[in-house]
């Protein structure tokens, strides 16, 4: 892929698990609100015709109330699941970046010379030396 359309991809991916996660909160709580109206209704249907007739609370509105209240819940979780486990942007910026950099001879080879050059100032000791005892 192209370097460019990396780093763009990996822009958007937090307001993407944002968007996501928004939808998902959202719909949780339409099909919240579409539950509560089912159980309403459900509880209401026994009672006076003429108040059935007047409220909607028929067999088919009720089916389709259940119905929306379903959808409604897949949907958020259908959206839950990614926005959980996208990686965020730095995460993905490091998965990409750090391997590039650890395989990299160049860098390799500098980082001996810079080893070599710390020891010889004094400025680090080496491991499993130790110091003498005056």
């Amino acid at each position: 892929m192209e370097l460019s359309l990396i780093i763009y991809l990996v822009g958007i991916l937090d307001t993407l698990c944002s968007a996501l996660g928004l939808i998902s909160g959202f719909t949780i709580v339409l099909s919240a609100v579409a539950f509560f109206v089912y159980i309403l209704m459900r509880c209401m249907e026994g009672s006076d015709e003429s108040f059935n007739n007047a409220m909607g609370t028929t067999v088919g509105n009720i089916k389709l109330v259940k119905k929306t209240s379903i959808i409604l819940l897949l949907i958020a979780l259908t959206t839950m699941v990614p926005s959980i486990f996208l990686p965020s942007s730095k995460t993905l910026a490091a998965m990409y970046v750090i391997p590039k950099i650890a395989n990299n001879e160049d860098i390799q080879k500098l980082g001996d010379g810079l080893m070599k050059k710390a020891l010889r100032s004094g400025q680090m000791k080496p491991t499993g030396v130790e110091e003498p005892s005056e």
